[in-house]
């Protein structure tokens, strides 16, 4: 669903900002921000470390349990079988 309202907007930041979770979460198969931002600052002018990847998460929209949602769900929030998602295309 596509909704390009500044409430829209508003909604999904309000539950994207449990900045707790990104310390720690690997969900999607991503390393933590802690182990990311390592492997940047080691990699150097003689080469990149093994590893600092490129990634990205199997699903950038899942919530995880927790995090805020709005009860009943509005836009950008659907249910994706089990899972609440942030739909943002």
């Amino acid at each position: 669903m596509l909704d390009m309202s500044p409430l829209c907007a508003t909604t999904w930041w309000e539950a994207s900002c449990d900045f707790g979770d990104v310390y720690t979460d690997t969900t999607g198969g991503v390393p933590t921000v802690v182990e990311g931002i390592n492997a940047m600052l080691a990699s150097g002018p003689d080469g990149r470390e093994a590893a600092w990847l490129n990634v990205e998460a199997d699903n950038s929209g899942l919530l995880l349990a927790g995090n805020p949602r709005p009860e009943p769900l509005e836009a950008p929030f659907e249910m994706d079988n089990e899972d609440t998602v942030i739909v943002c295309q």
